[in-house]
């Protein structure tokens, strides 16, 4: 199981405050049971693209955090930051969403894939 993050849109400047203020610094932390992994933070930008994290990523873009096996229907959740430090006390929480791990057969698809664009919710 790979969760590839690939663009985030509009984001809320939860910076603009103060000698600390600026653009959203995003990242996104992803869990699936007791295992969390997180993307690259992406600096300054409230429309970020993710760049490519390895030369496997389709597309030429998007950082991808892999899993490994997982069981069909386990739970994923996803939650979107905004990466803080020194005077601004921790990282801001933007979004957050869940879905399942889709079932995979070699009956169903080729290459045992399950592509899709999944909104979060602030």
């Amino acid at each position: 199981m790979t969760v590839i993050v690939r663009e985030a849109r509009l984001l809320p400047d939860l910076d603009g405050v103060g000698i600390a203020g600026g653009s959203t610094d995003a990242f996104v932390r992803a869990s699936i049971g007791f295992t969390s992994k997180e993307s690259a933070v992406v600096q300054d930008s409230n429309d970020p693209i993710w760049p490519a994290s390895s030369d496997a990523v389709p597309q030429g873009y998007g950082f991808a955090m892999d899993f490994g096996v997982r069981d069909s229907g386990e739970a994923i959740q996803i939650e979107l930051f905004d990466k803080d430090s020194g005077f601004e006390f921790g990282d801001d929480l933007i979004a957050t969403m869940a879905a399942v791990v889709p079932g995979c057969s070699p009956f169903r698809s080729s290459d045992c894939a399950e592509k899709s664009f999944l909104p979060i919710d602030p």
